[in-house]
């Protein structure tokens, strides 16, 4: 695997309003904005990784909630 040394930009398959979503890879972020715009936002690696986390978790709770749910019917 590759570390990010430097700025590098892709363009995703993901679009929004007919604009495909454009990522910068930074070493310590990551910038999304939609191609043809200044708006960006930006979030830090680490906050991202603990937002998947989270994520995860709540997906994970909800499917348990449901299973047990549906196993007291």
């Amino acid at each position: 695997m590759q570390k990010i040394t430097r700025r590098l930009v892709r363009e995703t398959a993901v679009s929004d309003r007919g604009r495909p979503l454009l990522i910068e890879l930074h070493p310590g972020y990551i910038i999304f904005r939609l191609k043809g715009t200044r708006q960006r936002y930006s979030i830090d690696w680490e906050a991202l990784y603990r937002f998947a986390q989270r994520r995860e978790a709540e997906r994970v709770f909800a499917e348990r909630y449901a299973k047990r749910k549906t196993r007291r019917r």
